[in-house]
């Protein structure tokens, strides 16, 4: 299937961002799945319209376009229940289904990839460790300190996994560095003497 002709990745494989999705979690939390009907629904990027699309809402899934999307509702083990689509194409259940010329398919169907898989992994370990630091509400005054909230247990893999992160930071700043050791080592020689 083609991508889209608004974005799309040149090298490598497309990724989730490449494409328009809908979301079933969404529509739910919006009350859009409950009576049966129909409702109207925009994708708008840098405040241009995008694409719409007209939902037919049945009482076991919703028409796009021709194109009948089958919803399983499953019960969560704390109460309530939660909605996921079968995709057309493996009849797989998911959450977001990706718009692909005129069909939806599921993320596998498509062949695609998250954005972050395209990242250096200096990158990666960057973004790695900014999520733990905010998910830990890292203090750099109060180093080895734990939120009052949180279980040691918790905090301490957390700290792991964000060491391990700086590790990995540091290890490719060196790569960096001896790279530009090896272009230069005229310049080097030149300072010792």
């Amino acid at each position: 299937m083609n991508p889209p002709p608004f974005e799309g990745k040149r090298g490598g494989r497309l990724t989730t961002d490449d494409y328009l999705f809908i979301d079933v979690n969404h529509f739910k939390r919006e009350g859009l799945l409950t009576d049966a009907g129909w409702f109207s629904w925009q994708w708008v990027r840098r405040g241009k319209l995008v694409d719409a699309i007209n939902v037919t809402v049945k009482e076991n899934g919703i028409i796009i376009d021709g194109q009948s999307i089958y919803i399983e509702w499953s019960s969560c083990p704390l109460g309530g229940i939660r909605p996921w689509f079968h995709c057309s194409s493996c009849n797989k259940r998911c959450c977001k289904l990706y718009k692909a010329n005129t069909s939806f398919a599921c993320k596998t169907c498509l062949n695609l990839v998250f954005k972050v898989w395209h990242l250096r992994p200096k990158k990666r370990a960057l973004r790695r460790a900014d999520k733990i630091f905010r998910k830990v509400s890292f203090d750099f005054s109060r180093k080895g300190d734990k939120p009052k909230w949180q279980r040691w247990p918790t905090f301490e893999r957390l700290e792991a996994e964000g060491e391990k992160a700086l590790n990995v930071i540091s290890g490719e700043e060196e790569k960096l560095l001896d790279k530009l050791r090896k272009l230069n080592p005229l310049k080097q020689a030149g300072r010792t003497c």
